[in-house]
């Protein structure tokens, strides 16, 4: 764990006040009405210039995929182009004129897809399973005028009357019809007239798979699920990469191993989201980094596929996975 975090993440842990902020408690957070609080939650949610939720997200995103290609697991990120073949000429055209930023906003593009998951896998699936990733930033919602805390947010309120649903299962939820109004809307645009293509395509393919990481660093029990599917398939194909030369003890160790691995990036990435904002705390610092970060966004899709492009050349150990957990 980097050491300028190590407090941070302590504090949240433990719902402690965070000491990296005694001193900025009251400041205001870039030119947002919002403060910093005594627990980061106002800089977790902030709207500021700049990728830092995106690169908090694509951290895990790449840890997912590099530890499942470690284990010998089929797995794509970030597949462009699904639904391609169901559009028209025109729009065919159209979405090849949208740069990777649109089309991620405008189309279907999940996070990961995995396919032909081995016999007794829980990841098990007709077809390709397309797997999307959210980040929950803060318990808090925020007064975007006032600049004043509302409570906890509607995912992290209790419910009355009801079950207890965690946070991040209750994000996994949404998800399914975030894809069904980006497919009508994709259809709309790219084929048109309403054909229903993209939605029936999408109907047709295994039900998209929410992975939740919420602000407190726990995660959704989709995660404990994919975790379960790994273990299974690295314990069947590569035991002797953990040292084991029997299923049930490769299985034991993966599990472990997968588990630690992306329960620890998930706090450091809420913490270190949090630092990114503190950039944009106190007067010169927050015009200099609104500079710095509206010409790093001139770039951004470059940026973001050479850091994917690099992960992938220099191998398992030196991704961006490893980056987190050296």
């Amino acid at each position: 764990m980097p050491k300028l975090l190590f407090p941070s993440v302590t504090a949240l842990l433990l719902g402690a006040h965070d000491p990296h902020l005694k001193k900025l408690v009251g400041s205001h957070i870039g030119d947002t009405n919002l403060k910093v609080d005594a627990h980061g939650d106002a800089l977790g949610v902030a709207h500021l210039p700049g990728d830092r939720w995106r690169h908090s997200h694509d951290a895990l995103k790449f840890q997912i995929y590099l530890d499942a290609r470690f284990l010998g697991i089929q797995i794509q990120s970030e597949v462009y182009g699904l639904f391609t073949h169901h559009h028209s000429d025109e729009g065919r055209t159209a979405y090849g004129n949208l740069s990777q930023r649109e089309k991620r906003l405008q189309t279907i593009v999940p996070d990961l897809v995995t396919a032909n998951h081995p016999e007794g896998s829980v990841l098990q699936t007709p077809g390709p399973q397309m797997h999307e990733i959210k980040r929950i930033q803060s318990i808090l919602s925020f007064n975007r005028i006032t600049g004043i805390s509302t409570g906890q947010n509607d995912l992290y309120k209790a419910r009355l009357r009801s079950s207890f649903v965690r946070a991040t299962d209750r994000r996994v939820n949404k998800i399914p019809a975030e894809y069904k109004a980006k497919a009508r809307a994709a259809d709309a645009r790219f084929v048109g007239g309403g054909s229903g293509r993209i939605p029936n395509a999408l109907n047709a393919m295994p039900e998209v798979k929410g992975i939740a990481f919420g602000a407190l660093g726990e995660v959704s029990n989709s995660v404990n699920v994919l975790i379960d599917g790994f273990a299974h398939e690295g314990a069947l194909k590569n035991p002797d990469r953990f040292g084991q030369s029997n299923y049930k003890a490769a299985y034991g160790v993966i599990h472990w191993w997968l588990k630690r691995r992306w329960s620890r990036l998930a706090v450091i990435t809420a913490v270190a989201s949090r630092h990114d904002a503190l950039r944009y705390v106190g007067g010169a610092a927050q015009r200099q980094a609104a500079t710095q970060h509206a010409r790093a966004q001139e770039q951004d899709d470059w940026r973001v596929d050479g850091a994917f492009r690099e992960a992938e050349s220099e191998g398992y150990s030196q991704g961006w996975g490893a980056r987190f957990n050296a």
